[in-house]
């Protein structure tokens, strides 16, 4: 495993960790082979949340990855979330799409029941779960409490 000794303020060693990450890491789409999922996929739409936000005007934002099919406007997920608008973004600036393909990286709207890492799918059950990530543990805790 390569290790990459860097400044980013003066930009020391930036390029070629780029250029590592690029070279090293593999394609969403071999990535989503190695998963086992596949581009055809009868109408299965099969997306992970990455995160979620709260913006001031547009409520609840999920982060989410399409892994399979394609993530329509609209479309019902796990049978009770409907997406409500699919978005491109750039920073704080949102592009409004009508879909969503495979291994884009998408921010849909008022999913309020999804949580991060959550598998959400267009199929009537859900059949295979992808993994999520393991929380990480604190490193220091902290607690305050009154004297008397």
């Amino acid at each position: 495993m390569p290790v990459f000794f860097g400044q980013a303020e003066q930009d020391f060693g930036v390029c070629p960790l780029l250029a590592a990450i690029s070279a090293e890491t593999p394609a969403p789409r071999i990535t989503a082979q190695r998963r086992g999922l596949t581009p055809n996929s009868e109408g299965k739409t099969l997306v992970q949340v990455l995160k979620n936000y709260y913006i001031p005007q547009g409520g609840r934002l999920s982060l989410v990855r399409v892994w399979q099919g394609q993530l329509q406007d609209e479309a019902i997920l796990n049978g009770n979330q409907r997406a409500s608008g699919i978005y491109r973004l750039f920073g704080q600036q949102q592009e409004a799409l009508p879909a969503a393909a495979m291994v884009e990286i998408v921010a849909v709207g008022r999913l309020e029941s999804a949580k991060t890492g959550d598998t959400l799918t267009t199929a009537s059950e859900l059949t295979a779960s992808l993994p999520k990530a393991d929380p990480i543990a604190p490193v220091y805790a902290l607690a305050i409490a009154p004297e008397k």
